[in-house]
């Protein structure tokens, strides 16, 4: 963390502590003591432990989120293809960064219920509306689309958890635990009408061509 700004390494020190050992246990003390820096210094940035809690979890959360909608807004082909590649590269973040999966589920277990709203309001909640929208034009007639982004959610971050359980169930299972394969057993699960293992999650050559090239004027 050497040359960091004083501010952003305190908050990777944080998260990297609240993301091993929880809230509790962790101590203002061994954060300044870690980054390097004097307690009365970690309290003029932050203020208490709590606010520094709640930074550690935005600035570990809200990059991600930030990341996946404007994945979302820009990409281009089918909508199923859109929502696919979000949910892949939401299953990516939770499979291969340690941190930003402990972080998310010590947030759940231990948090109040008031930094909970706070944080899904400043980190979640863009990508679970734009998800939301896209699932009303995907589910069949007479399925909610707000309940399948919910469950969506939901299931992705329940199968994440259950990972190194996983092979002591079932050999099978593992089979499941890459980033594609789980969006894939997620979708398929809350969208079963749709061949999501059929779809690729680039737009086809055809379409990506017609969508760069200007439009061609023709004559009066």
């Amino acid at each position: 963390m050497n040359g960091m700004p004083v501010r952003e390494k305190l908050l990777q020190e944080a998260t990297d502590q609240f993301a091993a050992i929880g809230y509790e246990a962790t101590t203002m003390r061994s954060i300044a003591s870690r980054a390097g820096v004097t307690l009365p210094t970690l309290y003029h940035y932050f203020g208490d432990k709590a606010n520094l809690y709640m930074e550690a979890c935005v600035a570990c959360f809200a990059p991600r989120a930030e990341r996946g909608l404007a994945l979302y807004s820009r990409s281009t082909g089918r909508e199923e293809q859109r929502v696919l590649r979000f949910f892949v590269e939401l299953a990516r973040d939770l499979l291969e960064n340690e941190n930003f999966f402990r972080l998310i589920h010590r947030e759940m277990i231990d948090q109040d219920l008031d930094g909970i709203r706070r944080l899904t309001e400043r980190c979640w909640k863009q990508s679970f509306a734009a998800l939301c929208a896209a699932f009303r034009s995907l589910v069949p007639d007479g399925q909610d689309p707000v309940t399948t982004a919910f469950t969506s959610f939901a299931l992705m971050f329940g199968l994440v958890e259950f990972r190194r359980k996983a092979p002591f169930l079932d050999a099978a299972f593992v089979k499941h635990y890459s980033p594609r394969a789980l969006a894939e057993l997620v979708l398929t699960t809350t969208v079963p009408t749709i061949a999501w293992r059929q779809l690729s999650e680039r737009p086809s050559r055809t379409a990506a061509t017609r969508l760069e090239q200007p439009a061609v004027r023709r004559g009066p």
